[in-house]
């Protein structure tokens, strides 16, 4: 009897080459060696695994539940339960899948070091940088003294009609006076009682003004550079009255029955001043012509003559009363005198001041007004009229805000061609007073802030304005332990 031979084993399709497979290769070749213990009880699992390998299928089958996780990097992943398939169906282990990548550890000192070494890589290049700039910066070229002015010339560079506009409108505005040398002291004393004067000359400005009763002396004024020359000394028998300048010299006037006044016309000569009359002369010592008569016997005080055109407009206070008159260069007078302002016993003029913008003449001084509480108090009061006319119906001028307040008396102003005034004034209390100004437009409608011209210690007084070109001349004085100091500064008023 022939027994069939056994059937031979239907060959199974070689798996593909696996991460899984791969480890159980390294098992199955482990076992062929000897190994330690733990080897053993592994090769155990892996038979008994290998005898119920026909149920543990359909027990993986109905077991498998795949669900979907979210890892911490925001990617959705396929969790298994106790196992899952492979690609090719073969049976794969948790426990070979669950394969960790460490974390890469960064100590805390290398961060510290890496940032403490950009830090200052940043610091090195930036001084590198900045002293390389200082040792080219000899090295630069340098445009041509005068060449920006090329550029503002018409025609050179294209102008859109929107900037022409802009440029326009820029011009037009008128534009505050400002200070270009700030106060100092020209000289160490000055009197208080005797009035001062100052006159262009050239470039530059000619103060003249007394030390004490008998010695006079003159100041010659660069206003560009800020500067005060001592140009002039003299000493008189009699008491000073006045000192002005006048021509290449200065006048130096003593008390009498007669003043003189020095006038700056092509041909300079003198207004002769007395009680009852006011003349002229060529000279201190020649023949008077009358121009106008006076009534009563009050003295004639706050004397001053203003170019206004080809004629001039002279001012001063007589009793209580501001009087202007014209006259010309003839030494003949242009009208009649007239009374811009006179009060009675409760009030009183203060000294007068004029100037003229071209268009019109504007005298300012201060008129001491009765409160409502039965004080009185120094305020400011304008007349003005059209050049040729004596000016009438005289207001008060309301002062700008932050000032020290009190008492606003002393004005002087002067007028600009294109029709500004630069009006001045001295605020405040007797012991401290200040010396403040503001440019107004020809309707006297203030521009720009106030100018503060005095230090901010000190009492100071008595200011004057003298004009050089674009620039303002302030003279005035300060209250000094004895006596009072020559103090000036200087104002630009141009375009």
């Amino acid at each position: 009897m022939i027994r069939d031979a056994p059937a031979e084993p239907l060959p199974t399709r070689s798996p593909t080459p696996t991460l899984e497979m791969a480890i159980a290769d390294h098992s199955a070749a482990a076992s062929k060696d000897p190994a330690p213990p733990e080897s053993k009880s592994l090769k155990a699992e892996e038979a008994k695994e290998a005898h119920d390998a026909p149920t543990s299928g359909a027990r993986a089958a109905a077991a498998k539940a795949a669900r979907v996780v979210e890892n911490t990097d925001s990617t959705a992943v396929t969790e298994h339960g106790d196992g899952d398939d492979d690609d090719d169906g073969n049976e794969t282990d948790d426990d070979e899948l669950q394969l960790k990548r460490p974390a890469m550890q960064v100590p805390m000192s290398a961060v510290l070091g890496v940032s403490a070494a950009w830090v200052i890589g940043l610091v090195v290049f930036f001084f590198v940088g900045r002293v390389s700039g200082f040792k080219s910066a000899g090295n630069q070229p340098t445009a041509k003294e005068g060449l920006e002015q090329v550029f503002l010339e018409p025609g050179v560079m294209p102008v859109t009609t929107a900037v022409a506009s802009a440029m326009t409108a820029a011009a037009a505005e008128p534009k505050p006076c400002w200070v270009t040398r700030q106060p100092r002291r020209w000289a160490e004393s000055a009197s208080k009682t005797v009035p001062f004067d100052m006159r262009p000359r050239g470039d530059t400005i000619d103060l003249g003004f007394a030390l004490g009763e008998n010695k006079a002396a003159g100041l010659r004024i660069d206003p560009k550079a800020g500067t005060a020359e001592s140009v002039f000394t003299s000493e008189v028998k009699s008491e000073i009255s006045r000192v002005s300048p006048s021509g290449e010299t200065f006048y130096v006037g003593e008390s009498g029955e007669r003043g003189y006044l020095p006038v700056a016309a092509a041909a300079p000569f003198y207004l002769v001043l007395e009680k009852g009359s006011i003349g002229a002369a060529d000279t201190t010592d020649g023949s008077v012509e009358a121009l106008w008569k006076l009534e009563g016997e009050e003295p004639i005080t706050a004397e001053q003559v203003t170019a206004v055109g080809d004629s001039f407009l002279l001012t001063f206070r007589r009793g209580n009363d501001v009087i202007a008159g014209y006259f010309g260069a003839d030494k003949k007078p242009k009208g009649e005198l007239g009374t811009i302002s006179t009060k009675g016993a409760e009030e009183r003029n203060g000294k007068p001041r004029a100037g003229t913008n071209g268009a019109e003449v504007v005298v300012a001084y201060a008129v001491e007004t009765r409160l409502a509480d039965e004080k009185k108090e120094w305020r400011l009061t304008l007349a003005k009229s059209p050049v040729g006319s004596i000016p009438t119906n005289p207001v008060p001028l309301e002062l700008p805000a932050n000032g020290p307040g009190g008492d606003a008396i002393a004005p002087d102003l002067i007028g600009l061609a294109d029709g500004r005034w630069l009006l001045m004034w001295t605020e405040g209390t007797s012991g401290a007073r200040a010396i403040r100004a503001q440019t107004y437009d020809k309707t006297f409608q203030a521009i720009g802030d106030p100018i503060a011209l005095s230090p901010p210690a000190g009492s100071f007084g008595q200011a004057m304005l003298g004009v050089a070109g674009e620039y303002t001349t302030v003279a005035f004085l300060q209250a000094a332990d004895e006596g009072f100091e020559m103090w000036g500064a200087v104002l630009r008023c141009g375009p």
